[in-house]
Formats: structure tokens, C-alpha cells, sequence
């Protein structure tokens, strides 16, 4: 196997990446059209796609004019390719604002998790029951891998336990994502995880779904970009699973060498 490159990504990657993105995105939103015709072209790019969340100008003004400007070129264009070309052309004036602001929005991301891959939401967002931690995830460590850093992401797991258990009484543990397709990711869970793991969930324009095109460095995976524009669909599906706080806790005792305490702030 070979070694994870854990070098950061140079400045010419992250141009490429942003252009990869776009193009990828572009691409897919128009055959996914194809498939169903019953959504709008602009509807495909805000509804299932990231683009303008990662080029970090979601909501702004510049996004809707951008997809204005897309609407109308994806009539003239005769295959998604065409569209892609023609749509990159167009938007790549806007390329060092696009560098920019997805700086502006990585670092807004990782403030949100105060140095953890993981954060929770309040009780009763997604109408779950009260119990329920609702979990988000991130690579905060970034180029380093959080599949690869398990004692890492097994003390991140273990603080999110301790820390929504004592503030809003949490037990039971819930996330929505791509990575529960993941075996590298499901090593971190316990049977009770892997039982409950839901059907897959249809793709929507969220991490939740695409995070799995940008590699642990914050580059593109071109591995996954040729297989979704050959097969049209995500590798990794996106499903919600559950657990509860006991069963998890001693999953991950395994992840947590004796030799090695649990880091700090992180109770028994």
C-alpha cells in the first residue's frame, strides 16, 4: 500500500482543486437532469451540487447571478459536456475570487469545531428524538487523514459522547453521511452502528454527500470525480445510522492504548 502523502497542498493544487470542483459539478448537474427531467438546471446546481458552498459564495449575490448565467447557457449547450467547457469558461474569470473565499470558508468550517473532526447539534434540529446527538463531521487536522489517525478520531468521538451527554443529556448517537458507506470509516462503530444503518439517501448538495471528491489534504480525488462521471452516482452513498453512547464508549476502548491516556478534557 502505498504511503498517504500527508504534505500540505501547495497553491497550485488548490487552484486545480477549485477548478476540478466546478467542473465536475457542472457536469453532473446536467446529467442528472437527463435522469430527472422533472427539476430545473438551476435547481440541480443549488440542490445537488456544492459548488457554490465550496467556492465559498453560497447565498451571495454573486451566486445568483452565476446561476442566472448558467440557466441560460445550459439551453444552448447540446451534451454535458459542452455544458461543463462552456460553464468553466464562464466562470473562470472569477477564479482567484473563488480561491479566496473557500479559504474564508475552510477556516469558518474548522472554527466551528474547535479543534475536534466532530460537533453536535441542539436538540429537536432535525426532528430526531431528544436523546438523539446529531453529529457533523470535518478533517480538522487536515493533511493528515482522520481515518488513518484513529486514536484521534476515537478521543473527538469520545469527547462529543461526554460533552452532549452533560449538556443535553445525549445518549444516543446519529449521523447522516457518505462515510457510513465507508468501511475505514465504520471501523470506528460498534455492530449495534452497522445494523442500523439506514438505505441509501438521495444526493443532495451537501458535504454530507460530496465530501468525499476532496482528498485528507483538501485536494481533489480524482479517483472519485471519474467514478461518479462514469457511473453518475456517488461511490458512497450517504445513510444515517445510531447507536448508543454505552455501546460506542466501548467500541472505541480499543482505539486507546493503555500506555497512552485519553487526551485532555476527555473524562473516563
Amino acid at each position: 500500500m502505498a504511503a498517504l502523502n500527508t504534505s500540505p497542498r501547495t497553491p497550485e493544487e488548490h487552484r486545480e482543486f477549485i477548478r476540478e470542483v466546478i467542473k465536475l459539478f457542472l457536469f453532473f448537474a446536467a446529467e442528472y437532469l437527463r435522469k430527472h427531467p422533472e427539476e430545473t438546471i438551476d435547481s440541480a446546481i443549488l440542490r445537488r451540487t456544492s459548488i457554490w458552498e465550496i467556492t465559498g459564495i453560497q447565498n451571495s449575490e454573486l451566486e445568483k447571478e452565476l446561476t442566472e448565467r448558467l440557466k441560460k447557457l445550459y439551453g444552448q449547450a447540446k451534451t454535458s459536456g459542452e455544458f461543463e467547457e462552456h460553464g468553466w469558461r464562464m466562470l473562470e474569470p472569477h477564479l482567484e475570487w473563488f480561491l479566496s473565499e473557500n479559504l474564508r470558508w475552510e477556516k469558518n468550517v474548522l472554527a466551528k469545531y474547535n479543534g475536534s473532526c466532530v460537533r453536535y447539534d441542539a436538540p429537536s434540529t432535525c426532528g430526531l428524538p431528544a436523546d438523539y446527538c446529531n453529529f457533523h463531521i470535518t478533517n480538522s487536522i487536515a493533511p493528515k487523514s482522520i481515518l488513518a489517525e484513529e486514536r484521534y478520531t476515537a478521543e473527538c468521538l469520545l469527547r462529543l459522547m461526554d460533552a452532549g451527554e452533560k449538556e443535553f443529556g445525549y445518549g444516543v448517537l446519529r449521523t447522516l453521511t457518505w462515510l457510513n458507506s465507508s468501511p475505514q470509516w465504520l471501523k470506528f462503530f460498534p455492530r449495534q452502528w452497522q445494523e442500523n444503518l439506514e438505505e441509501p439517501c438521495n444526493i443532495v448538495g451537501k458535504l454530507g454527500s460530496w465530501g468525499q471528491i476532496i482528498t485528507s489534504r483538501k485536494t481533489f480525488n480524482y479517483k472519485q470525480g471519474e467514478y461518479i462521471r462514469t457511473n453518475l452516482e456517488l461511490k458512497y452513498k450517504p445513510r444515517a445510522s445510531w447507536c448508543t453512547f454505552a455501546v460506542m464508549r466501548k467500541h472505541l476502548a480499543q482505539f486507546i492504548t493503555p500506555e497512552e491516556p485519553r487526551l485532555p478534557g476527555v473524562s473516563s
